[in-house]
């Protein structure tokens, strides 16, 4: 239960973290008749931060419910969170590192560099014995992402700055 609410900070910090980067994409070639360029930032900052608030409440009120029960299903609980593997917590933590690089280095790279790398690493972390698929995946997906953005939302996203 504690580790609900460590994690749930977490993702609020991540959510925020990501509401403030988005208020620095310029909007200079933004025109108005489109989506602005922060409102999928913004919607993705929203969602990741109603989830951490959404995580610690729900280990305040796991809390509160196991108060109530015997001594022995509290310990019992305890003992099956302390199972946990080690494994999924990592992956969870490599999951929100990624995220915090992608963000950081999208503007400097641009966003099919950076999103073809992010997508693979994050689908290896789930299947990781078909690396061609991956690949395959991960390229297709964003230049799938890259033409809708473009074209149908008249978003303009990073391009490579050196």
């Amino acid at each position: 239960m504690k580790n609900n609410i460590i994690d749930g900070i977490w993702v609020v910090c991540l959510g925020v973290f990501i509401y403030l980067s988005a208020l620095s994409i310029d909007l200079s070639s933004w025109n108005e008749e489109s989506i602005s360029p922060r409102f999928v930032p913004f919607l993705l900052a929203f969602f990741i931060i109603g989830s951490g608030i959404f995580l610690i409440i729900q280990s305040f009120v796991s809390k509160k419910n196991t108060s109530e029960n015997n001594k022995s299903s509290v310990e019992s609980n305890e003992k099956q969170a302390s199972d946990a593997p080690l494994y999924d917590r990592l992956k969870v933590w490599f999951i929100i590192i990624l995220s915090i690089v992608y963000l950081l280095i999208v503007e400097q790279f641009g966003f099919i560099i950076t999103s073809i790398l992010y997508l693979f690493f994050l689908l290896r972390i789930f299947y990781s014995k078909k690396i061609m698929k991956i690949g395959v995946i991960a390229v297709v997906a964003t230049f799938v992402l890259f033409l809708i953005f473009e074209y149908v939302f008249n978003i303009k996203l990073p391009t490579i700055n050196f």
